[in-house]
Order: C-alpha cells, then structure tokens, then sequence
C-alpha cells in the first residue's frame, strides 16, 4: 500500500456458481517494506474458485529503485518477472506512479504491459514525476 509503503499482494479468482464473477483474496502484506514473500501475497484460494491472476503493489517511490534512468518502482522487478513465469498466470502491478501493469509470461520471455495510464489510481504524491495538475 503506497501511503503506508509496504508492498502487498493478493489472488484473483474466478467464481462459478449460477453466475461467472471474479472475486479476490484479501491483500497480504509481511510488513517489510520492500518486498511480499509470494506464499504470504497467494493465500489459499477460497473453496469453489479457481485461480485466474495475481497482484502486487509497490510501495512508496524511493530514489534508490531508479536503475539506468528507469524507475523500477514502476516496473516489474526480476523477482516479479520471476514469479509471473513461476505462476504461468497474468500478474498485475499497481505501482507507485498510479499506473497499473500486467506481466504476461506467455510469451518466450515475458510481456510488461501498462493497461491503466500514471496518475489515474491512487499514487505516492511525492513521486518526482508527479504532474503539476495532480498536486
């Protein structure tokens, strides 16, 4: 969660029953601020569901994630892409600048996409590319 800088993850899955829905496991987080053990952000999936995505966040921006010019605050690190690869499902990324990206490991090496543009989800509001109108 960006306001409290933790990193939480959680389930996505897909309900049957008269009707198809999603639902979501809860949001899990082990309190550090850096990082989610992927077997506390995957909870067991309730009775009845099946398992069709995952998600994560990243907490607050930190000048100390920009390699080579890149915010990896706002991107998929190794260890995501390794776990989108490992779980073979889509895996979302709602990240510190308010965009939302899904991981696609159905291709040789992986897929990052945005699918929601910055700013447009709750973000860190002292992330340095915070746009003079969302101040």
């Amino acid at each position: 969660m960006i306001v409290m800088n933790l990193v939480y993850g959680g389930r996505r899955t897909l309900v049957s029953y008269r009707r198809t829905r999603f639902s979501y496991t809860v949001p899990h987080s082990d309190r550090q601020r850096s990082t989610v053990s992927m077997s506390i952000a995957n909870p067991p999936i309730p009775e009845g569901t099946t398992w069709v995505a995952s998600e994560h966040t990243h907490g607050a921006w930190q000048n100390r994630s920009v390699i080579n010019g890149v915010d990896m605050n706002d991107r998929f690190s190794p260890e995501d892409k390794a776990h989108g690869q490992m779980i073979r499902l889509p895996f979302f990324l709602v990240a510190p600048n308010g965009s939302i990206r899904v991981y696609d490991s159905s291709t040789l090496f992986g897929r990052d996409n945005q699918i929601a543009r910055p700013w447009s989800m709750p973000f860190d509001p002292r992330h340095p590319d915070v746009p003079r109108w969302r101040r």
